[in-house]
């Protein structure tokens, strides 16, 4: 899936990790592609987000208290502009498994352009495209 490697973790105590990055961040700066900007699914939350999002190396963990300190949102718009994101293809989310086959946490590859170039609106919001 877009070149998300699933890494067994490499303890129990990590196994309460439940979302890690997959990320392409060289140096200290990110590269925005124009097209986010001229994206009219994306609301300016979600731009910040996704933004915030991709200047984070591979590994990063991402804590949802962090992101939405960072942000200043709260937990209901952190969840909505999540699936928002993840609706217009730019997070695909998988599942981490331990070596045992067990459940380690989500990996999110963060995309800085969509899987999906059109996706059909709903009152100005990407249907969903996967599960939370």
């Amino acid at each position: 899936m877009h070149g998300v490697k699933h890494t067994p973790l490499k303890s129990a105590h990590e196994s309460h990790v439940m979302q890690t990055i997959e990320n392409k961040v060289k140096g200290k700066f990110s590269i925005i592609p124009n097209a986010i900007w001229a994206d009219k699914r994306l609301s300016a939350d979600s731009m910040a987000m996704l933004c915030y999002l991709l200047s984070k190396p591979t590994g990063w963990k991402i804590r949802e208290s962090d992101v939405r300190a960072v942000l200043g949102f709260g937990k209901d718009k952190y969840q909505a502009t999540m699936r928002l994101l993840k609706g217009c293809g730019y997070i695909l989310k998988s599942t981490a498994h331990n070596k045992d086959g067990s459940f380690a946490g989500h990996v999110f590859a963060i995309l800085p352009t969509p899987l999906h170039k059109q996706m059909p609106e709903e009152s100005g919001k990407c249907k969903r495209a996967c599960d939370d």
